[in-house]
């Protein structure tokens, strides 16, 4: 049975057979309000330590062909070159509020199975449909709201050398899914493998996993990656080296934010014809068990345009 609440103290929206947000609801504008709060303390806080970033992916195209977010989108991604991606993190944890963000990644936390980081907002849940539950509370964050922060590893020039890397990040990385998400694949032979792969130790598997992601030292390689979490994400998932850095400003929903040098180049790049929208039946967003924000911690955020029934 699905339930809607909007009040005061909270809102949250549930269904156990799991929902999308629809575009210009109140629940995507306060998604959204929350990820844009976010992306302005991440921008303060790079700008003020010198480090570049980027948006890419949905946001970078929303920000050049929507002014903002894609109406329908329910997440904000960033870049950073690997050399700065631990840079950032710890100014993060330095500088973000301690009862308002969770900064998650697996090198502070092994049982994260995502190979990149997260911003997360405290007194929040987004629920993903078909992944098990992280948090105890709200308050912990550990299901929250997010932004992706994807550290950009270097890809060798060849085909064969960028075969070989999938491989074995797939070999290091499913494993861990396994280990934490209980992922399970369609390939009977590669679950038994998964399965065996994951009975080592947290650390091995992460240190494993890390290996395979930072192996290739070509710092002037055409491509890097933003390693995702989903193998049908892997071939969408490369940007170009050449106009990438150093980062411009670009405008995303009122804030001047850093985006990639050729903002055109790269979504050319990603998505090819970027300026055409796609079919009604993929406007959609994450899929969702439950969404919940306390709104007497971010009222101040969500403002009374959302907060006014």
């Amino acid at each position: 049975m699905s339930q809607e609440t909007s009040g005061f103290d909270t809102l949250v929206r549930s269904d156990p057979d799991g929902f999308y947000l629809p575009a210009g609801s109140v629940w995507m504008r306060a998604v959204q309000a929350l990820q844009r709060e976010m992306l302005a303390v991440l921008d303060r806080t790079a700008r003020e330590a010198d480090i570049q970033y980027c948006l890419i992916f949905g946001t970078l195209l929303g920000a050049r062909r929507h002014g903002g977010f894609i109406p329908w989108d329910d997440d904000i991604d960033v870049g950073v070159l690997r050399r700065d991606y631990e840079r950032l993190l710890a100014a993060l944890r330095r500088d973000l509020d301690p009862e308002l963000y969770l900064v998650e990644d697996a090198g502070e936390d092994l049982s994260v199975p995502r190979p990149y980081a997260k911003i997360r907002c405290r007194h929040t849940r987004f629920q993903e449909f078909g992944l098990p539950p992280r948090s105890e509370t709200p308050a912990d964050g550990k299901d929250g709201i997010f932004l992706d922060i994807f550290p950009l590893d270097n890809v060798p020039r060849g085909k064969w050398g960028q075969r070989r890397q999938l491989l074995r990040f797939l070999l290091t990385h499913f494993p861990r899914r396994v280990r934490f998400e209980g992922y399970r694949s369609e390939r009977r032979l590669l679950q038994l493998v998964y399965e065996r792969l994951a009975r080592r130790s947290p650390g091995r598997l992460w240190s494993d996993c890390l290996r395979a992601m930072t192996a290739c030292r070509d710092e002037e390689s055409e491509l890097v990656i933003a390693f995702p979490s989903a193998r049908a994400d892997l071939t969408s998932s490369y940007l170009r080296r050449r106009g990438l850095m150093p980062s411009r400003d670009l405008e995303f929903a009122g804030l001047t934010v850093q985006g990639p040098a050729d903002v055109e180049g790269q979504l050319e790049s990603l998505f090819g014809a970027w300026q055409e929208l796609p079919s009604q039946a993929s406007r959609r967003g994450h899929r969702l068990r439950c969404l919940l924000i306390d709104t007497r911690v971010w009222a101040a955020v969500l403002g009374p345009d959302i907060l006014t029934p």
